[in-house]
């Protein structure tokens, strides 16, 4: 087996449902994604995956994160009665980043998702597996996603 891996950065806020600590406030953090794919098999040109290949399939899906909030669906500032799409509206008056989420907007669910995303934007065949998908939130705190092996 042979992995390559890609980084990206993203600056997003979010905050945390039914939880009790800072992260229940609305922050942000300077995420940075680390994607590993993996192949048994170098292709003729001695490669698993090109990497501007595997960053197109990465900014399709963490791109649109960067410099956006997100919020579960269940987040009372969803519940205020105010069209989300003025309430977060850019102040240039552009649309706002918000993704409303049906999981709690964690480092482990952000990479689950992402991991998953990321497979079919690569390869959805699965001649090139994602095997694994570190979500930094902090520079001394990540979430890991790994596949599981089959068996």
């Amino acid at each position: 087996m042979i992995t390559v891996t890609k980084q990206m950065r993203t600056e997003t806020a979010h905050r945390l449902m039914g939880y009790d600590g800072r992260c229940s406030h609305l922050h942000g953090h300077s995420y940075l994604w680390e994607v590993t794919a993996t192949a048994s098999d170098l292709s003729d040109n001695g490669m698993i995956v090109d990497f501007k290949d595997l960053k197109r399939a990465m900014m399709a899906v963490i791109d649109p994160l960067d410099h956006a909030l997100v919020l579960h669906r269940s987040d009372p500032l969803l519940g205020l009665g105010i069209d989300p799409s003025k309430l977060f509206r850019a102040t240039n008056g552009k649309e706002p980043r918000l993704w409303i989420w049906n999981q709690n907007p964690t480092a482990e669910n952000m990479a689950s998702w992402a991991a998953q995303a990321i497979q079919e934007a690569i390869d959805p065949d699965n001649h090139i597996l994602i095997t694994q998908l570190r979500v930094w939130e902090t520079s001394t705190s990540f979430a890991d996603w790994r596949r599981r092996c089959r068996s």
